[in-house]
């Protein structure tokens, strides 16, 4: 006896071919000779795609580095980083560096004390730590106090650009934006400088930043609670078991120094790509890439 196919297959099948149809028969060959690549002495990729319909172009800087490359006791330092790369750089976001990086140092000084007394666990002395936590919060606003807040935003908001975000994965960290595309230099200058030059300021009111992000993308959601906890159990020998946004722990345990060392790993043009998309020439990109990047070591 002949078995019968179902018709639902037959009807599943007929959909399938109608949907694909179109998309088999596209001639990508255009959209291919649309994109050009270049690649820095350093190691940095530049690939850009040509879109001529509107003066605008997006711009993403891609770093390959995410969650998974956390240190164990740093959970989430990628996460803070992304954080990090907008408070500015030596130029953008303060009012007088000199003076506020003496502010950072104490700040530095007296966290490095805090989290040595507390480690001491039930040995610690309380009383020095609730003097240490004043001394911490007092510098931190002398440090803030030399701090323009929202460097990056201000730099390009006012020159059209939109959806200036960025956004930390298990595997990679990007940063995006959209802006006029006669505005790609002052894209391609601030992006290289903050890279080149940055400035971790207000690195521990950040702490509070994202422990409160923690608890409302995390801990408050019960899918991502459950989500959570499905992925320590499958992949407890590994770090994808961790979350992005890090153990809370371990978030108040960032120092300065771990951030940066973290930063000066990864944050390197070898391990970063540019992807351009819009109303551009690839040779002047790659010109502009070749003047604010080509000085950063591999």
């Amino acid at each position: 006896m002949k078995k019968r196919v179902p018709q639902i297959a037959l009807m599943t099948t007929f959909l399938v071919c109608c949907l694909l149809s179109p998309v088999l028969a596209f001639d990508f060959s255009g959209l291919e000779n649309s994109v050009s690549e270049y690649t820095l002495a350093n190691g940095l990729k530049v690939i850009v795609m040509e879109r001529h319909d509107a003066p605008v172009v997006s711009c993403v800087t891609f770093v390959n580095a995410g969650g998974v490359d956390d240190p164990k006791e740093y959970t989430g330092v990628a996460h803070m980083l992304e954080h990090m790369a907008f408070k500015g750089t030596r130029v953008l976001g303060t009012t007088d560096f000199a003076s506020e990086l003496e502010a950072m140092q104490v700040e530095d000084s007296l966290d490095h004390l805090l989290r040595s007394e507390k480690k001491k666990g039930r040995f610690a002395d309380s009383a020095r730590i609730a003097e240490l936590t004043q001394a911490l919060e007092t510098a931190m606003l002398v440090a803030s106090s030399f701090v323009v807040p929202n460097a990056i935003d201000q730099a390009f908001e006012p020159e059209g650009a939109v959806d200036v975000n960025a956004g930390t994965s298990k595997d990679f960290t990007r940063y995006t934006m959209s802006l006029p595309s006669n505005k790609i230099e002052l894209w391609m200058a601030v992006e290289s400088e903050r890279f080149r030059h940055p400035v971790f300021r207000e690195m521990y009111q950040e702490r509070g930043v994202i422990s409160e992000e923690r608890r409302q993308v995390l801990e408050n959601n019960p899918f991502r609670r459950c989500l959570d906890a499905l992925q320590w159990a499958g992949f407890s020998a590994h770090p994808y078991s961790y979350s992005v946004v890090g153990h809370m722990s371990d978030i108040y345990n960032y120092s300065r120094e771990a951030v940066t060392a973290q930063f000066e790993k990864y944050y390197v043009p070898s391990n970063m790509t540019l992807a351009i998309v819009g109303d551009v020439d690839p040779d002047h990109i790659f010109n502009l890439a070749e003047k604010y990047w080509a000085d950063l070591p591999s």
